[in-house]
């Protein structure tokens, strides 16, 4: 695991490093949000709701949450990437994630039924597709991405 490059999208990663920095980053971005509602509880509970010194504290604490998940989501990118280059794959089929998602928002909101089975069936697709990136061992030996991180 040694010399972990969390925004490079350049080489390999295997399963374990991918499986564990994902879900640091995860647990970083969920610790870091549940603080900022924490705190706007806090500024609510105890600071007059019209002092100027509410509304600043309350921006700055969401200002800094929103950079450290902004980083985080990077971060995720750029290991997805390189998860997809240890399964000999392109970085461009992180659009597996996204293109779905973004159908089933749009379906799902459809009052047709078969809509809705279609976005539910497009929830899947990043699902088996994150539990792959998971599981499956990545190509032996070099492929065009670099060598097998797990040789070194």
């Amino acid at each position: 695991m040694g010399n972990l490059k969390v925004f490079t999208i350049q080489g390999r990663l295997n399963r374990m490093p991918y499986n564990i920095f994902s879900f640091a980053l995860m647990l970083v971005s969920v610790v870091i949000l549940t603080l900022m509602f924490l705190i706007q509880a806090y500024l609510k509970a105890h600071l007059n709701l019209v002092s100027g010194i509410f509304a600043n504290a309350l921006i700055v604490s969401a200002l800094i949450a929103i950079f450290i998940v902004i980083l985080c989501f990077i971060g995720q990118v750029t290991l997805t990437i390189r998860r997809l280059h240890d399964l000999n794959l392109s970085g461009w089929f992180y659009l597996i994630f996204i293109i779905p998602d973004t159908l089933t928002a749009t379906l799902y909101n459809e009052t047709n039924s078969l809509m809705k089975m279609i976005s539910i069936i497009l929830t899947l697709i990043p699902v088996i597709f994150f539990l792959l990136l998971m599981f499956k061992r990545g190509t032996d030996g070099e492929n065009k991405y670099g060598a097998d991180p797990l040789s070194k």
